[in-house]
């Protein structure tokens, strides 16, 4: 560990201490520095707010690009681990990545405050979710055994029967009535940051207690609604599906959506709910190409284009993975691996369906 003053070079302002791993595993020492941006070769840039870890790997390193940005440091600890730190140094990197970023824990309980409810408990599923994500790819390796195609969903349903039904009779079928869309939409906002399946199963309790996500009943709640729902307890401690995640923010943002629908729709500015949102694949559902898991995507430009356009309009939680997820969910994109049982029955329906499809 070796302090230095702040300066700046080549454009980056070095905001407290350089840390050096001389190692004798690698051929060239890499450096760890506490900036304002993560880099990696070839000029490329991921921004971390407001001050975080930069690392200068090689690319195979940044497998999980979401998982440094939502956890700088312990991506910072594991680079040391990663990389051969004796514990003593692993010590030393952990009392200087402590002191000089911020404390993540406290603007959460922070925020958590303001909020109300339970999302502090959630935060903590969303970090366990985070680290099991950066394993994913790695338990799918080239070693592995080639898993059966038609059952490649069972690694995300575990088996759980809900989940799988939904896999294979709900996902990458064709939705287009505005309401049943303003669900999957709102459904998947409250997914962000939790498992799936948690809002799959509390997917009945999510349609009570938004009137089965009618636009116009929705638009109308007030926030003495919204605060029922913050404090409604499950009725059984056993048993928290019967209640929607308390998290303030993710509810108001369905009311505030539901507004947002009905003055584009008073303004003129659409017709449909669901042809606004078709139009972002040109009322064309996607067919993907992809065989294996690892090739699957998590965005792509017309879930980025949707998320842009909504977020512009004045929606909330429709980042471009969220407007990705519900893409899928709604048919917009078959994300079956090719030669699968689902993927040939989704050729076979689109090949008789009015207007075409796209192969991507």
């Amino acid at each position: 560990l070796a302090p230095t003053h702040s300066s700046t070079s080549g454009g980056m302002k070095l905001l407290s201490h350089m840390v050096t791993l001389n190692l004798s595993s690698v051929e060239v020492a890499r450096t760890i520095l506490v900036t304002r941006s993560i880099i990696i070769p070839k000029s490329t840039k991921f921004l971390l707010p407001p001050v975080a870890t930069a690392f200068e790997w090689s690319p195979d390193f940044i497998s999980s690009r979401a998982w440094i940005q939502r956890q700088p440091r312990q991506a910072f600890l594991s680079s040391c681990h990663l990389y051969g730190c004796s514990p003593e140094e692993r010590n030393k990197a952990s009392v200087m990545s402590s002191s000089r970023m911020p404390s993540q824990g406290r603007k959460r309980k922070e925020k958590n405050a303001e909020e109300g409810g339970d999302a502090g408990r959630h935060n903590s599923i969303n970090n366990k979710r985070q680290k099991q994500k950066k394993t994913v790819k790695n338990s799918l390796n080239d070693n592995d055994p080639d898993p059966n195609p038609d059952e490649w969903f069972n690694f995300f349903t575990k088996d759980d029967p809900l989940y799988t039904k939904y896999m294979t009779t709900e996902w990458g079928q064709e939705k287009r009535e505005g309401n049943e869309l303003f669900e999957m939409l709102s459904l998947e906002g409250a997914q962000s940051g939790l498992s799936w399946k948690t809002i799959l199963h509390k997917r009945e309790a999510y349609r009570k207690a938004f009137s089965g996500f009618d636009i116009d009943k929705v638009a109308s709640m007030t926030e003495d609604d919204v605060e029922k729902l913050m404090t409604m307890k499950p009725a059984s401690k056993n048993n928290s599906y019967d209640v929607v995640v308390r998290h303030r923010g993710k509810l108001n943002s369905v009311v505030n959506n539901a507004k947002i629908i009905q003055q584009m729709k008073s303004d003129g500015s659409i017709d449909s709910f669901g042809d606004y949102l078709w139009s972002f694949v040109d009322d064309k559902p996607i067919l993907s190409q992809w065989t294996d898991v690892k090739e699957a995507p998590n965005k792509t430009e017309e879930s980025e284009m949707m998320s842009k356009t909504l977020k512009k309009q004045g929606f909330k939680f429709v980042g471009p993975t969220t407007c990705y997820a519900f893409m899928q969910s709604c048919g917009m994109v078959i994300d079956h691996p090719m030669g699968s049982k689902w993927w040939r029955e989704a050729e076979k329906r689109l090949k008789k369906r009015t207007g075409g499809y796209q192969i991507h």
